[in-house]
């Protein structure tokens, strides 16, 4: 398998943690394409080793830092968001297909099926949101000009055609988007969708991108035994909060990294919910001015 990856110096630790998970669930040996503008030179060198000593190869795909530069980007959606656009630029020409995997995930079992999916002509194989969100992504596709909302894909998991992105010129649909006013909501999700909007095979996201903010309590259980990829998509996250859905799956595979030897600060997501809201609460005045604010 090939597979495409992003970090900082700041996502470091979360991005091992799903290399771990992946190494976990699989025994042959991957392939990782690593883009990167903003990684020390002791990360880098850690990365390598890792990969080297889970019997897979790293090669690196340096981004110029002001390739997007003054994109839009949220405190939890860094610029590293859009390099993965540049995948048909950047990597091998006999490469015809590549899985990108945000690190803000875990993988929990192997990936085989997903990465050898019939692509028919697709130009990418994603998966749409859950119904806890679908309500704000059939909103949000209205407002930027998403032809075909049903396709709208959360873009964590990406499996590319690299052919067809190649015959695409999307350096040039980037800066035709861009040329036009959009409020985006989710940055880089937003401009991919925008991108492949139309050309997209949809998977199913309990199985391939199981996402923490749109499952329901009941339905943990089951998706614990059968979800392969799950993703803490949003603001809050595991090595933050530690009683956040899939917590504990994302813990044992952290517990398997050289970073368990450090203990993780994390605090209760549902305890801060709780204080959040009795603030909003008390103080209606002192929260709608941070609220415009942050905006």
């Amino acid at each position: 398998m090939n597979i495409l990856i992003s970090s900082n110096d700041n996502y470091v630790m979360p991005l091992t943690v799903l290399l771990q998970s992946l190494f976990d669930n699989h025994r042959e040996p991957m392939v990782f394409w690593f883009l990167w503008s903003d990684l020390n030179e002791d990360n880098r060198a850690f990365f390598a080793d890792y990969i080297h000593e889970n019997g897979s190869e790293i090669h690196w795909l340096h981004v110029d830092e002001d390739a997007f530069r003054g994109l839009p980007t949220k405190k939890y959606i860094s610029t590293e968001t859009y390099y993965r656009l540049l995948a048909a630029e950047l990597l091998p020409q006999d490469l015809d297909r590549i899985l990108w995997l945000d690190a803000d995930m875990v993988v929990n079992g192997s990936l085989k099926q997903l990465y050898e999916t019939d692509l028919e002509g697709y130009t990418v194989a994603a998966c749409p949101h859950g119904t806890v969100m679908k309500a704000t992504m059939m909103e949000n596709c209205r407002n930027i000009g998403i032809v075909h909302p049903e396709q709208y894909f959360n873009a964590g998991v990406m499996l590319c055609s690299l052919g067809s992105w190649r015959s695409m010129d999307i350096p040039g649909r980037i800066n035709e988007i861009l040329s036009k006013e959009h409020q985006f909501m989710f940055p880089g999700q937003d401009l991919t969708n925008l991108i492949f909007n139309g050309t997209v095979k949809t998977e199913n996201w309990k199985i391939w991108n199981c996402m923490t903010h749109s499952i329901l309590p009941e339905d943990l259980p089951r998706l614990k035994e059968t979800a392969r990829i799950i993703h803490f998509a949003g603001f809050a996250k595991p090595w933050q909060f530690y009683d956040l859905p899939f917590a504990d799956v994302w813990k044992a595979y952290y517990d398997r990294t050289p970073f368990a030897e450090k203990p993780l600060k994390q605090m209760s997501y549902f305890r801060m919910k709780q204080m959040y809201e009795k603030y909003r609460n008390v103080h209606p005045e002192e929260y709608s001015k941070a609220a415009e604010k942050k905006q």
